[in-house]
């Protein structure tokens, strides 16, 4: 968490490019919204969060297949992601492949293991 979190007084410019730099595709349940990913132009699927109270309801699925869909239609032929190990099997059931492990990924100080994946489509 402490490295998701980050200091009490972020400075939210680079995340505020980042956002503006990338497409992103909301889920919603019952008009609540449960998730996100994006998509950005390079082909990096650069995020994917679910509410863990709608874990186990095919959202990360519904997502995935949704980013999927949009880079065809944008003639993208690779997608790739930095997949955290809960994403990853995820990311495995819908074509990715593993390219790297990354044991020793630093975000804000703290190890954050992760792993580096790509999807031909």
């Amino acid at each position: 968490m402490a490295a998701w979190l980050g200091p009490a007084r972020l400075d939210l410019t680079g995340w505020d490019e980042r956002r503006h730099g990338a497409d992103t595709l909301v889920a919603e349940l019952d008009g609540i919204v449960v998730g996100f990913s994006d998509l950005r132009p390079d082909g990096l699927v650069d995020m994917l969060f679910v509410d863990p109270r709608a874990g186990g309801r095919g959202v990360a699925r519904a997502l995935l297949t949704a980013v999927q869909a949009d880079a065809r239609a944008r003639g993208i032929v690779e997608l790739r992601t930095l997949a955290s190990r809960s994403a990853r099997p995820v990311f495995e059931r819908l074509g990715f492949t593993v390219v790297a492990e990354r044991p020793d990924n630093t975000v804000r100080g703290v190890v954050v293991p992760n792993t580096e994946m790509r999807c031909r489509l």
